[in-house]
């Protein structure tokens, strides 16, 4: 199973930190997509830097939407841009606290498609 995680980003650079760190899944059996979609941020030079630092833990694609589409249009545009089945949306500056719930319920998805 492959999950795609799109995490639509527009000048919250701490935040996307604190959100990337959360995950914690690098080491998980399973295999975790990161989409960043960066929604015309105005400062990209921070932002590209952050992404670099993490591309050597997790599977990190960033895109750019074409102009500020707000955050639904930004999940959307993450969306046409993947051909799997398992899609999870958070967004920047979101925590996910116990790691291990994030792989149960990586598990739960796998057995129960």
């Amino acid at each position: 199973m492959i999950l795609n995680l799109i995490i639509p980003v527009y000048n919250n650079y701490d935040g996307l930190v604190d959100t990337i760190m959360s995950l914690n899944v690098y080491h998980s059996r399973h295999k975790v997509n990161i989409m960043v979609i960066n929604d015309c941020s105005t400062d990209d030079k921070n932002y590209k830097h952050i992404i670099n630092l993490f591309k050597q833990f997790y599977d990190i694609k960033v895109y750019k939407t074409p102009y500020n589409m707000g955050a639904g249009n930004a999940r959307q545009y993450g969306l046409d841009k993947i051909n799997d089945n398992y899609v999870m949306f958070i967004d920047a500056g979101d925590i996910i606290y116990s790691p291990i719930e994030f792989i149960k319920y990586l598990n739960f998805v796998e057995q129960n498609p």
